[in-house]
């Protein structure tokens, strides 16, 4: 079956869509086929594609012989370039050793020997792998399609005595998306001969079934063919497909040549101007019949016309060529990217004054001319496509009106990424192409089109004529230059995906994450040093990719630490590290990157690339200088072209928000999705031309355009909330004065606020920008006004502040709060900022706080009293960048206990009053294991502000830790206290919504029903109220198996009970032991046997101890995502400042910690001993200090867990401290586990190394240690709890009991029962000439208004919760669906029935009027609706031409154009015209929100008024338009019909099997079982009347035949969309040839029998009743010859009376309505009975046996 061409493709080289979404194109239950049956029971075939770790075992491959099987993937063709192969459970020597992957396109796959198979690939000695269920990757090239896979094991790793096995097969790649066939059935073509049998004409190779085309013409190697001409237009071809038909395999063709033309018409197959675009030759036999062949060729030109010609048969046939199906398989060129309006410079500017440079790309067949074109020079424009950077991979050129001479022979397209181009003549440009010897035009306005290979995105393309045909001695000309292609690629990434450094070798806050955060933010790697290797690895979480470039910016400095080659490397496998064993492949290798001084600077490149992956490592192998300190980064992207959108994977990060500009600035709006999708801004549901960025800048917002909506869609999906532009008035808001303190250093400081940047929690503009660390403001200081702040006594109010340095957040440039926030000052402590010369008063101070990325830190904010007891202080969380970014909202902190730190990012202090004109502010933090200190972004003083009414939310109790069962409901809960305070929760830093499995989701309360994988995560709760906001920390949720242990993930259990010797054995799931050792590193039983809380332990450095002593765990399973360390200590104290309890591996420089984590004890300020715990986390130390101290000579119990994104600390069962973390645990270096000291490897020369207490640092630990116990999952409170008390009891850690909580049954989360309004019509309002709100209404005035009358969740984007403000209205319903276009509202969900009513009025800042419905499921898309209105007064006060327009839309269709209404017209109804539903796109039922829009049009500029107040609206059913009449002809207007019929009459040709062709509306007819072909006209060759209805002779004398034509068959059409209603169906076959025909004609239950009766030469009418969505069915009973001509149906708009009474005489009255008919039949046929009048008296033995009453 032919497919329409839906995917345009960028370039030759991309066969398949840049993003793919599918690993394995095989899923469970598609098609499989053993190799043979000789498998076990539970060990077939289908376990090798369940995507479970079963295993598929077939004797068969016993001895190196073969075996395998093959499997029919359901998504159709597809291309598989890789395989995932995952070995079994068991017998290593079972395993695959060579692999062989073949493909077919045979229509079917039936048995393994069968078919014709292509080899794809074969793998040869596929390396041995010894572990057991892991996977392996191959990938390949191939860049053909096919629809079955063969997948072969030619031999084993023995070779096995026994079988082949395999757990999993995954067949890597995407649905086939490459050239597609540009023909379709309809296409206008063109036979070289008519020298074909009657049923085999030339329409059969292009009619997408197994007919067969087949010419005489071909015999003896003579040449036969066709011409087509595509109804797509022009195309380029690529590819042909070619079926062979069904017998005599000599007529095949062997050698083909393929032509191409762009003349404006072809009506002969000899006549035309041909181009070759290839020649096939010795084209190898086909293998079977109905066997396709795909054939490809270069090709990089467009034609409107092709012309197929078979040059020789196989034979060669002495018979004829005959050919199945030919597909010509290419695409449609590209868009172009440039639009009329586009910025465009002429080489020069000598030109004709009407044929100027602006006529080559306005998409008109005008004319640019240039004089300097003339003699071979060089001619041609730089054009900048409005739409930004894009990658062109065609140019469209139209010759001019005339002088063949001038047009273009020679041309060469060049690019530029400079930011501006001044001139023609400047910049720097980079070649993309040069076309040599263009062909010469054939005709005038006629157009070329040249494909070429180019993956290269640019802003800016130089078009250059080198040379004309001539060479013209005038000039140059083109009528018109359309250049092709589509967006650049964009980035494959995202903030948060998975990343892994090479190492963490990094400062603090320069980490890994940093490198694809999204924002000027920087990486560094000290292992970059001196030309060594270093990276990253990234899984981008939109699954598989195939990026075809990078983008890299330069940091902050350092130029000779910027990258100068680069290796990109992508892999399939599951990775888990930079380097963890993945099988990685070579993408690209970039050499010798051009250095670049500036700084955050962008470099593209781009490659050829046509694989995806699901990871990707770039790896950096030497740098500019080269650098002998490290390597940096700002930014990596990897760029993908996106030609396709999946819907269910592309989602909005980051919705845009309101804008706050000062008058006459323009507006800058936001967003962030999560893939490289395409994007489409709207104004006021319209597209904005060229706005396609993740950015929009507005015009210069006033008064006139300050009610303008803007938003956002993800193109073919989501669009995102309607957000607006306010004009802010700064004298409207207390003065203020801000400092921005724009920072240095990485992280895209410094950021300066523009004099108009409107930002901050009280918004002011004029922000004063403080570019140093410390010191005094340079210039005087500006207020919110924008004038000289003055204090006391008019002086000039100063600043005096200290801090410990100045750096960047990286929160970016892109808005004024971004600016505001991306610069700071840094303080451990003893950092101020005092503001001098205040005068008296009441004022605000609030702070910024968003700190450096990677770094998390407690923080405290004094504001300075007149003593020490005065002082305010305020503890918070500092919310860091990477918090911030994601949500991008102020968190206020307000916390005056350490104890009780809410996260946040912003202090505010109200009623401050100056100390001796002083206001002094101090910050600093007391968190250790960072490179850097807490920030102030910014700082406002706001005087005499009135301080807030009421208090900000506090928490209370914040969200801990949940596990539930697998499909339990689970629940978190934050206690929070305030005034009206509204919630939102955060699942992973971004907002959830309710619906689905989620509700509460704006509760203080969160309810997952039913958990599962998807739902795991990490949650935190936003809480608001008019004086603040704050966010609670971040709590996870995970499942748990209800059959879970303690057992369950415990890698190292070290239990200590030895009684003797130097080893502690291991029952966890490890096997490794611990040995003891002397100081001196040798083996030491002295700790072994020591009295213990638990059985016995090890006692290290003991009062009685000869030497020190240490233990080491030589190896064992590392800790990675999550897991817990628990152990018992006993000590009396320790020598020195530190002891070791246990580590994975040492201690390095910096404070930073190489491996895992570590239990230390250490003394504090006053000298007690206590707890710390710390964690290797990218670059950063993440640590927890207990604040009390331990009890010494008492048994203590500590435990660690790690659970991926929090850090905790328990002792004696009870939790001591959090921390957050963002990078993942750090990977050890080492394999060993030190227990008691500080250890190190010691290598003497001629020795084995060994180990030994680092005599430097030994941090030896004194006292006892039992029971270490480590597992690969993060225990809960509660468990660790249980340990603790089992531990007490004398029972060891696996004993304790895992917490299960009971199954708690989901609620059911089925949507409510609808709730539609009553019968139409339906009314907002009443049509009472009366305004006021909420005046009762009728029964049918069935609405509610949204933040009106009565409040409902409209649109949260709008702030304006007045009801003239936000005027949408929703009739009864259920709403959980939005028209395109009509902005994007958050669902209603359920709507009751409220018979309150309101009417509003059209102004001048609310010029739309909305009204969301829901419509019957009883109504059909015919069915008609109408709407009415009246005005009921308008603003006349001082006008000179009072008037207001209103135009109607409903689902953004308009359905009246604008009326314009005076005063005299006020109180008239207006109706728009009846419209049905399938006019406006209109769907029935619950959930649909169709949206009914009165748009106003205001003429206030001009005299008429602002506003009109409207007095009602109402929706109503309209009276249909008069009864269905479809009349159809059967077999039309193709080579064996009649010809097409005459209007009314639709022609049909023939009916393709499962394929609906139109009967005009909603009305669809479809051929079942075999389909319809038409046949040859016959005699009588005139028309006649069938049932009263005139019947032209081209409906009568020709019809369509079943196929295949064979007497006792049957074959069905359906008939869908007819409205409810009985309906008069007749059908006839006219022709006087043929037999008798008999038919089925029915809705509902199929009749037992024909009931037509025959109609050949004849008719037969039938009537039924359609029922509301019910099709209508005819079956035609075939006998071998003849068909139905026509069908006619008729609605019976109302049924004529007709009754009959017995005069009791020997005769009857018939009284009837219209026209009384006879029949001898109750299937007719009828005539009419001549004279007949009612009432008509008739004898009874009259010879009429039926009768009816005809309309």
């Amino acid at each position: 079956m032919k497919r329409l061409l839906q995917t345009v493709l960028v370039s030759s080289f991309l066969a398949a869509s840049s993003v793919t979404y599918a690993q394995s194109v095989a899923q469970p239950g598609d098609p499989v086929i053993a190799s043979s049956a000789n498998s076990p029971g539970s060990e077939g075939v289908a376990n090798a594609i369940d995507g479970k770790p079963t295993k598929y075992l077939n004797f068969d491959g016993k001895n190196s012989q073969p075996s395998g099987f093959i499997v029919s993937p359901a998504l159709g063709k597809t291309l598989v370039t890789g395989l995932s192969m995952q070995t079994a459970n068991d017998a290593p020597d079972r395993d695959v050793k060579v692999v062989t992957l073949e493909g077919s396109n045979d229509a079917e796959a039936t048995a393994w020997d069968a078919g014709n198979w292509e080899l794809i690939v074969q793998l040869d000695d596929i390396p041995a792998i010894g572990d057991r269920f892991t996977t392996q990757t191959f990938s390949f090239e191939n860049k053909k399609g096919y629809l079955h896979y063969r997948w072969t094991v030619v031999d084993t790793q023995g070779p096995s005595g026994c079988c082949m096995q395999i757990a999993e097969v995954g067949f890597l790649g995407s649905v086939y998306s490459g050239p597609a066939d540009v023909t379709q059935p309809g296409d206008a073509v063109i036979a070289s001969s008519a020298n074909s049998p009657g049923s085999e004409g030339v329409a059969n190779a292009i009619d997408g079934q197994p007919t067969k085309y087949l010419n005489f013409d071909g015999s003896n190697s003579n040449p036969s063919g066709f011409v087509v001409t595509p109804s797509l237009g022009m195309t380029y071809v690529t590819g042909m497909a070619l079926q062979s038909a069904n017998d005599a395999p000599d007529r095949d063709p062997k050698s083909i040549t393929l032509e191409g033309s762009n003349d404006d018409d072809i009506t002969e197959y000899d006549s035309g101007n041909w181009q070759l675009i290839t020649q096939i030759d010795d084209i190898p036999a086909w293998t079977g019949r109905f066997q396709t062949k795909e054939l490809f060729f270069d090709n990089d030109r467009a034609f409107k016309h092709y012309r197929w010609v078979v040059t020789d048969t196989q034979g060669p046939s002495g018979c004829c060529m005959q050919i199945a199906e030919v597909e010509l398989l290419g695409a449609v060129p590209p868009a172009d990217v440039t639009s009329p309006g586009d910025a465009v410079i002429a080489s020069s500017a000598n030109s004709p004054g009407s044929e100027g440079v602006a006529n080559a790309i306005d998409g008109q067949p005008t004319k640019y001319l240039n004089f300097d074109g003339k003699n071979s020079q060089p001619s041609g424009f730089v054009v900048t496509p409005s739409i930004g950077k894009t990658v062109i991979t065609g140019v469209h050129m139209q010759s001019a009106n005339d002088a063949p001479d001038r047009d273009v022979k020679v041309v060469r397209i060049e690019g530029s990424n400079d930011d501006e181009i001044g001139d023609y003549d400047s910049g720097n440009w980079q070649l993309i192409t040069q076309l040599d010897n263009i062909p010469a035009y054939t005709g005038r306005f006629q157009s070329q089109v040249f494909m070429f290979d180019n993956v290269w995105a640019f802003k800016h393309y130089r078009w250059i004529a080198v040379d004309t045909q001539g060479p013209s001695g005038c000039c140059m000309q083109i009528a018109e230059v359309e250049l092709l292609g589509s967006g650049a690629p964009k980035d494959v990434t995202s903030p948060g995906d998975a990343v892994y450094a090479s190492s963490s070798n990094s400062p603090g806050s320069e980490g890994v994450a940093n490198a694809i955060d999204g924002q000027p933010t920087k990486y560094l790697n000290f292992d970059g040093k001196n030309s060594q290797p270093s990276g990253f690895v990234v899984t981008p979480g939109i699954g598989a990719t195939t990026i075809t470039g990078i983008s890299m910016q330069t940091a902050n400095d350092a130029p000779d630490r910027d990258v100068k080659v680069v290796l990109i490397e992508g892999t399939n496998d599951s990775v888990s590290g930079w380097d963890d064993g993945a099988s990685w492949s070579k993408i690209t290798q970039i050499d010798d990157i051009p250095a670049i001084g500036d700084r955050f600077t962008t470099q593209e490149f781009y490659f050829q690339n046509d694989k995806g992956y699901t990871s990707y490592r770039w790896t950096v192998l030497d740098t500019q200088g080269p650098s002998s300190c490290c390597m940096q980064i700002a930014e990596v992207e990897f760029l993908a072209a996106t030609t396709t959108v999946d819907c269910d994977l592309a989602a909005f990060k980051r919705q845009p928000v309101d804008v706050v500009v000062l008058d006459g600035e323009p507006a800058t709006f936001l967003v962030e999705v999560n893939g490289p999708w395409p994007l489409q801004w709207h104004r006021n549901g319209e597209p904005i031309s060229g706005a396609v960025s993740t950015s929009y800048t507005t015009e210069a917002v006033n008064a006139g355009n300050a009610s303008d909506k803007y938003s956002v869609q993800i193109v073919g999906c989501e669009m995102s909330s309607e957000v607006v532009a306010t004009i802010h008035d700064p004298s409207a808001h207390p003065v203020s004065i801000g400092l921005n303190f724009n920072g240095s250093g990485a992280n895209g400081a410094p950021t300066a606020s523009l004099p108009t940047d409107v930002a901050g929690v009280q918004l002011q503009a004029y922000w004063n920008n403080v570019a140093s660390a410390s010191g005094s403001n340079d210039e005087v200081l500006l207020n919110s006004l924008g004038e000289e702040a003055l204090g006391v006594d008019d002086y000039e109010i100063t600043l005096d502040f200290a801090s410990g340095g100045n750096w960047g957040a990286g929160t970016g440039d892109a808005n004024p709060t971004q600016r505001l926030l991306n610069g700071l000052l840094q303080a451990r402590g003893d950092a101020h900022i005092e503001f001098q010369e205040v005068p008296d008063g009441n004022h605000t101070l609030i702070a910024y706080t968003v700190g450096i990325p990677l770094q998390f830190q407690n923080e405290y904010y004094k504001l300075v009293g007149e003593d020490e007891d005065s002082d305010r202080v305020i503890y918070t969380e500092a919310m860091n960048a990477d918090q911030y970014n994601p949500i991008q909202r102020y968190f206020r902190g307000t916390s005056t206990d350490p104890n009780n730190r809410t996260l946040s990012n912003y202090v505010r202090f109200d009623n401050v009053k100056p100390v001796d004109g002083y206001v002094r502010f101090e910050w600093g933090t007391s968190t250790v294991g960072f490179d850097r200190g807490v920030a102030i972004n910014a700082i406002q003083l706001i005087l005499d502000n009135p301080a807030l009414e009421i208090d900000a939310p506090s928490i209370t109790a914040n969200p801990t830790p949940t596990v539930a069962q697998e499909g339990s409901a689970a629940s978190m809960t934050v206690v929070a206290t305030g005034e009206g305070l509204t919630y939102q929760w955060l699942k992973n830093g971004a907002a959830i919504p309710d619906g689905g499995k989620i509700a509460g989701a704006t509760t203080d309360t969160l309810v997952v029903n039913g958990l599962s994988e998807a739902e795991e995560g990490f949650y935190s709760l936003a809480i608001f109220n008019d004086a603040g906001s704050v966010i609670s920390s971040k709590a996870k949720l995970s499942m748990v198996s209800s059959g879970a242990t303690m057992s369950d993930d415990l890698v190292v259990h070290l239990k200590f009970d030895e009684s003797s010797g130097t080893e502690a054995s291991n029952s966890g799931s490890d096997s490794h032991t611990a040995t003891l050792y002397d100081d001196y590193g040798e083996p030491n039983e002295e700790p072994v046997g020591a009295e213990g809380l638990i059985g016995k332990a090890i006692l290290i450095n003991g009062p009685d101890s000869e030497t020190y002593a240490f233990g080491v765990l030589d190896d064992f399973s590392k800790i990675t995502e999550e897991g817990t360390v628990s152990i018992w200590l006993n000590t009396p104290g320790i020598e020195g400042e530190s002891a070791l309890v246990v580590r994975n591996e040492g201690l390095a420089v910096d404070d930073a910690i190489e491996g895992t984590f570590e239990i230390e004890l250490a003394n504090n300020a006053d000298g007690e001993l206590v707890l710390m715990a710390s964690i290797g986390a990218g670059p950063n130390v993440v640590r927890i200090v207990d604040s009390e101290a331990l009890t010494l000579d008492e048994w203590n119990h500590v435990a660690l867990t790690m659970d991926g994104g929090q850090l905790r600390l328990y002792k004696n069962g009870n939790l001591v401290g959090v921390a957050d973390y963002l990078d993942r645990i750090n990977s050890a270096t080492q394999d060993w586990m030190a227990i008691g000291a500080n250890i190190t490897v010691v290598q003497e020369e001629g020795e084995d190394p060994y180990f030994a207490m680092d005599e430097a640092n030994p941090q030896a630990f004194s006292g006892s240690i039992d029971d270490l116990a480590i597992w690969h999952v993060a225990r809960g409170a509660d468990e660790i709890q249980a340990i603790y008390n089992k531990g007490l009891g004398g029972e060891d850690a696996s004993k304790a009991a895992v917490t299960i909580p009971d199954f708690v049954e989901p609620e059911e989360t089925v949507e409510p029962e609808p709730i539609l309004p009553p019968e139409l019509p339906w009314s907002v309002g009443m049509n009472d000439d009366g305004w006021p709100v909420g005046d009762g209404g009728g029964p049918n005035t069935t609405f509610v208004q949204e933040k009106g009358v009565n409040e409902l969740p409209g649109n949260p984007a709008n702030a304006e919760v007045a009801q003239e403000g936000d005027d949408d209205y929703y009739w009864a319903g259920v709403y959980s669906t939005v028209i395109a276009g009509n902005g994007d509202y958050t669902p209603v969900g359920l709507v009751e029935v409220n018979e309150e009513a309101a009417e509003r009025a059209f102004a001048g800042i609310d010029n739309d009027l909305r009204y969301h419905f829901n419509l019957p499921e009883s109504l059909q898309p015919t069915d008609r609706l109408t709407v009415s209105y009246d005005a009921l007064n308008l603003h006349t006060d001082g006008q000179t031409d009072a008037r207001y327009g209103i135009e109607v839309y409903v689902n953004n269709v308009q359905v009246q154009s604008e009326i314009v209404i005076r005063p005299d017209q006020l109180g008239q109804t207006y109706d728009t015209e009846p419209f049905t539903l399938a006019d406006v796109n209109a769907e029935v039922g619950s959930g649909y929100d169709n949206i009914l829009t009165l748009k106003g049009v205001n003429y206030n500029a001009e005299g008429g008024g602002n506003w009109m107040g409207i007095d009602y609206v109402q929706l109503s059913q309209a009276a249909p338009e008069g009864p269905v009449s479809i009349l159809v002809d059967f077999g039309g207007a193709g080579e064996f019909g009649a010809g097409a019929s005459p209007d009314p009459w639709i022609t049909i040709d023939n009916l393709v099997m499962d394929q609906a062709a139109s009967l005009g509306g909603s009305v669809t007819i479809t051929a079942l079982d075999d389909g319809f072909n038409p046949n040859n006209t016959a005699s009588p060759g005139t028309g006649a009347e069938y049932d009263g209805v005139s019947v032209p002779q081209e409906a009568r004398n020709d019809y369509l035949f079943k196929i295949a034509d064979a007497a006792g068959t049957t074959a069905r059409m359906r008939i869908d969309g007819l409205a409810a209603g009985t309906y008069n169906v007749t059908v006839f076959e006219g022709r006087t040839t043929d037999a008798s025909q008999f038919a089925k004609i029915w809705t509902g239950e199929e009749p037992a029998a024909e009931n037509t009766g025959d109609f050949a030469k004849g008719s037969a009418t039938v009537t039924v009743t359609v029922g509301a969505g019910e099709p209508l069915w005819y079956m035609h009973l075939e006998d071998g010859s003849g068909g139905v001509s026509g069908m006619m149906i008729r609605q019976a708009s109302d049924t004529p009376a007709l009754s009959i009474v017995n005069n009791g005489d020997g005769t009857a009255t018939v009284t009837f309505e219209g026209k009384l008919q006879a029949a001898a039949t109750v299937n007719g046929p009828w005539a009419d009975v001549e004279g007949a009048v009612s009432p008509q008296i008739i004898p009874v033995d009259q010879a009429m046996q039926f009768g009816r009453a005809v309309k």
